[in-house]
């Protein structure tokens, strides 16, 4: 998918790539059954996950979840790459 949506950003590419091989997979939690995103950041939060990357509005709105940051992928571009 990052392919198709940054076709002519090699650097970021290459970055996206790094970021991946560095990834831990988590384990899912039980709830809440009824919301997928609140299972995804609850999962991140638990895992202990610094930053959560997201375009989802409502989910940004929900801000820090402990010391887990909500950033958009513009953010975390910024977080990443800029120094």
């Amino acid at each position: 998918m990052l392919r198709r949506k940054f076709p002519y950003h090699e650097e970021a590419l290459a970055l996206f790539d790094v970021l991946w091989m560095e990834a831990t997979c988590l384990p899912d939690v039980d709830a809440p059954t009824d919301d997928a995103d609140a299972r995804l950041v609850l999962a991140a939060t638990q895992g202990g996950a610094d930053l959560f990357v997201t375009g989802d509005q409502r989910v940004l709105a929900w801000g820090a979840q402990g010391e887990m940051r909500m950033l958009s992928p513009r953010e975390a571009w910024d977080v990443l790459v800029t120094p």
